[in-house]
């Protein structure tokens, strides 16, 4: 991944896991967007396999762990049945979507409603 002109391994784009989220995250995002926490993949398999960084790179890119939403998320009766993702569950998106950011000392991604494209109920099980 590139940010401000420099590569960076996956590791640097997501906060370790006991950090905790800043109590005001839930007042980020307005409309509606949605804010996502990076969750960096297991490094290595239950098999003892060590992943590479390309494998968990793509997959820090894309997964996440759904913290904030804003009022009108899922709203739009002639779009949506409601919503199908909620807070905790761990979501993918884009590789390119949304807006990445820092707040609190945690990192996270800014995204529009309609841009999580899966919701993943058991995050174990994901691969590339």
């Amino acid at each position: 991944m590139i940010v401000d002109n420099k590569p960076v391994s996956a590791d640097s784009w997501t906060t370790d896991e006991n950090v905790p989220d800043p109590s005001d995250i839930r007042d980020v995002p307005v409309g509606w967007r949605i804010v996502v926490r990076p969750r960096a993949p297991e490094r290595v398999t239950k098999g003892g396999i060590l992943r590479i960084d390309a494998d968990t790179q793509t997959l820090t890119e894309t997964v996440g762990t759904l913290v904030a939403v804003g009022s009108q998320c899922w709203k739009d009766d002639t779009k949506y049945d409601g919503p199908w993702a909620a807070l905790g569950d761990t979501v993918m998106f884009g590789k390119y979507a949304g807006k990445r950011f820092e707040y609190g000392g945690v990192k996270y991604v800014l995204l529009n409603e309609d841009e999580i494209i899966a919701r993943i109920p058991d995050p174990s099980k994901l691969r590339r």
